[in-house]
């Protein structure tokens, strides 16, 4: 027997063309595997050439539950024992069965971590709520005073800066300092 090797693998013909340089400009396909970085740049290449078409990104596929087996196929008769030859059938439906209460398990910790964080959310938002009401009400009595003294400064104004019609209130001498009478303290 001799051993003939194969005829080697020739690259496709290159496509002839007159001029060169449309040959230097366009860089020769490769045939067989590319680096990663060549993969992404013909991929964004060819999205490139098609910038006014839109891009439709697929969405995300939501994990199903298969239900159990209404009818397995493969039941052994009550007479007969449990042959070797069947540990594979109880073995791949004991892991199916597995996977679908693994997966009923993660489904119903999700949806309570989602109402957590919905009640949470809810919770921190009443409460900066209150915290905005509770401000608003500090500001309304603080314009409220500053409207008072505006008016009381407006109506001096408007009288020429002269002493209002009152006559002023004499003093009853606790703590005026000229005063000659001592205080009186009054017995609780």
């Amino acid at each position: 027997m001799s051993s003939t090797s194969p005829p080697p693998r020739s690259a496709p013909p290159k496509p002839s063309s007159a001029s060169s340089s449309d040959d230097e400009s366009s860089s020769p396909r490769r045939y067989g595997p590319q680096t990663v970085l060549e993969t992404q740049a013909a991929r964004i290449e060819r999205l490139m050439a098609r910038v006014d078409k839109p891009i439709t990104l697929p969405e995300r596929k939501e994990k199903s539950i298969k239900g159990p087996k209404d009818f397995v196929r493969n039941v052994q008769g009550s007479s007969a024992g449990a042959g070797s030859g069947e540990f594979h059938v109880y073995r791949a439906l004991r892991r199916k069965e597995y996977a679908r209460q693994k997966m009923l398990d993660e489904m119903s910790k999700e949806e309570e971590e989602q109402q957590q964080f919905h009640e949470r959310l809810e919770a921190l938002k009443r409460e900066a709520d209150e915290k905005t009401a509770k401000k608003r009400e500090k500001r309304k009595k603080r314009s409220n005073k500053t409207d008072g003294k505006d008016k009381k400064l407006k109506a001096d104004r408007e009288d020429g800066g002269r002493a209002t019609a009152e006559p002023p209130q004499p003093s009853s001498g606790k703590g005026d300092p000229t005063s000659s009478e001592p205080e009186k303290i009054k017995p609780e």
